[in-house]
């Protein structure tokens, strides 16, 4: 579980959120919604940990994650809405996210992996994954990160946006694989303006407007009762 408490922070001098609240329970699809550039994105990276990009400085407040305010960011897997983060084969990628892969040889881990993607129902062909990531069409880059994130023991998986930008077909192949991360036992915060994909995976939609959560509940009574 994930409690952020009085979470305030500063961009420069620009206040990004305010004495904010959430909890995140485990075991859920939940759905960041708001208005553009409110703090969703940098709400994902402060509670990730995730360092490697500019993000706002927090001023007060805490972040547990199971029962922890020093936990560490390998237990996150982050999605970004810039996805162009690798060159190599998705293959190798898919390899790599096997959990403890140095008991296993190239070919046995290779084998785990085309095996996992067959037996998830994953939609990436064998001939798509031996080609390098860079070539993935937009949408497959993200089926592709999903399946490594179900592969990995990483227990929280945040996506921002992974629809946009597709059309609907290929935005229902990735609502489908976000089903799977839950089916496999992940927590899943999930960035979306779409109100339509919203409904379709969401058990818990959180309202994030002028820095605050300012509505978090179940997706169907969001929708019907706002």
């Amino acid at each position: 579980m994930i409690e952020i408490r009085e979470l305030t922070t500063f961009f420069g001098e620009k206040l990004i959120h305010a004495c904010l609240n959430l909890d995140v329970s485990e075991g859920k699809i939940h759905v960041l919604m708001g208005p553009y550039g409110g703090g969703k994105s940098s709400l994902m990276k402060i509670v990730a940990k995730f360092a490697s990009l500019p993000q706002p400085g927090v001023t007060s407040g805490q972040v547990v994650v199971d029962g922890r305010s020093d936990y560490g960011p390998e237990l996150f897997f982050v999605v970004l809405q810039k996805i162009d983060m690798f060159s190599r084969t998705g293959l190798d990628l898919l390899v790599e996210s096997i959990p403890e892969g140095g008991r296993y040889t190239r070919p046995e881990k290779e084998t785990i992996a085309r095996d996992f993607i067959a037996d998830q129902g994953i939609p990436l062909s064998a001939e798509l994954i031996a080609r390098n990531y860079t070539q993935f069409p937009y949408a497959k880059k993200n089926v592709l990160l999903c399946a490594m994130a179900m592969l990995s023991s990483r227990r929280y998986v945040f996506l921002d946006e992974p629809t946009a930008k597709v059309n609907d077909q290929e935005a229902a192949e990735i609502l489908d694989v976000i089903r799977k991360l839950k089916m496999a036992g992940k927590t899943v915060v999930c960035v979306l303006h779409n109100q339509k994909h919203a409904r379709l995976i969401g058990d818990e939609i959180h309202l994030l407007a002028g820095g605050c959560i300012i509505e978090s509940t179940a997706t169907a009574s969001f929708f019907s009762a706002p």
